[in-house]
């Protein structure tokens, strides 16, 4: 009956995430960073346990776990620590998610490099995950996203079917705007996709619970 409340709880917390994500861009997690709590009899359970007491061989043997679950998921995650909870805090491997995009891009003959945008150092890891593209002048890719900028648009149904063309066959799929500089961007929403993992991890018999690494804000006086 617990576990159920439990689940409940946090099936609505996602929920309530997900609906802050969509309105307001600004998530109440940390973005890519994810909280496992294996059953104690498994074979991870007992593999975090033995990490959180202390056991070097089982720190070692958690990257193999973190590998295992990225086949899994179909998306790369590291693993960061255990918490005295015996809970797997896990992260998305971003420089493997831009690298595995951009492998997939530049097999289209009409793209020539596809380059890491770089956002603002914060506190917080991003929330989203943008490669610009550099488009080979000749081809007709290029010629539509050069009529895009011209027409002052982000984008459009042909944008869209370009993107989808592009990244066929990448996991996650990116969504794509034409920049202000006249290049095609494609980006990767790591908070949504954060929430798209929990819930795959969540089916795993092995699981107990899967939830986002929480933002906790002080409330006022906290410090008086």
């Amino acid at each position: 009956m617990l576990r159920s409340i439990r689940a409940l709880t946090w099936a609505v917390g996602i929920s309530l995430n997900l609906i802050a994500v969509q309105a307001n861009d600004k998530p109440t997690f940390v973005a890519g960073d994810l909280i496992v709590k294996f059953t104690a009899a498994s074979e991870p359970g007992i593999l975090v346990t033995r990490a959180m007491q202390g056991d070097q061989a089982a720190d070692r043997q958690l990257a193999a776990l973190a590998a295992r679950l990225s086949q899994g998921l179909g998306v790369a995650v590291t693993a960061v620590r255990v918490t005295s909870g015996n809970e797997l805090v896990l992260s998305v491997d971003r420089d493997q998610l831009a690298q595995s995009l951009r492998q997939v891009v530049t097999r289209d003959p009409a793209v020539r490099a596809a380059t890491r945008i770089d956002p603002p150092k914060t506190v917080l890891p991003a929330a989203q995950l943008a490669l610009a593209l550099d488009l080979r002048r000749d081809s007709e890719a290029d010629r539509l996203v050069r009529r895009t900028a011209r027409a002052g648009k982000q984008t459009s149904n042909e944008i869209e079917a370009l993107v989808k063309k592009l990244c066929a066959g990448a996991v996650p799929q990116p969504s794509g705007r034409v920049s202000n500089r006249g290049q095609l961007v494609l980006t990767i929403d790591i908070a949504k996709l954060t929430l798209e993992l929990i819930e795959r991890l969540k089916r795993r018999p092995d699981v107990e619970y899967a939830q986002p690494s929480h933002i906790v804000k002080p409330y006022p006086g906290a410090n008086h």
